[in-house]
């Protein structure tokens, strides 16, 4: 059975990565997984990428570099930002930068994030739905 949406994982953790993965398993997604913005970027140019969940401090690309060149490449995908670290000002600039969908804190409570990814998904749903009348 086909997966109906896509989303990118983006971490430099490994362990990071797998949690969520595992949070999701049972969820009808398929997942895409980059230890970095570089590889990140080739996986959203290779595939439809509904939804991206990036960390913030990455070595090489920020999280926020990497999302305002994501929004440039697919300005539908909708973002959001974990963090363990929150400076204002970096959030204020991912927020009118890059479109962040939302901000989520490390660790993160599973069943917010789950909510935020479904919400997210239904808001981007939404917004194609709109700009197609």
């Amino acid at each position: 059975m086909a997966r109906e949406h896509n989303i990118l994982l983006v971490d430099d953790e490994r362990r990071v990565l797998n949690a969520l993965s595992r949070m999701l398993l049972e969820e009808d997604y398929r997942i895409l997984k980059a230890l970095n913005g570089y590889d990140a970027l080739e996986a959203i140019k290779n595939n439809r990428v509904d939804l991206i969940i990036s960390d913030q401090r990455m070595p090489g690309m920020s999280g926020l570099a990497f999302l305002k060149k994501a929004a440039e490449v697919d300005p539908w995908t909708v973002k959001i930002m974990l963090t363990g670290y929150l400076d204002i000002n970096e959030a204020m600039e991912t927020i009118n930068e890059a479109g962040i969908y939302k901000f989520i804190r490390k660790p993160w409570d599973e069943d917010e994030l789950k909510s935020t990814i479904r919400n997210g998904l239904e808001w981007r749903r939404m917004r194609r739905d709109l700009l197609s009348l």
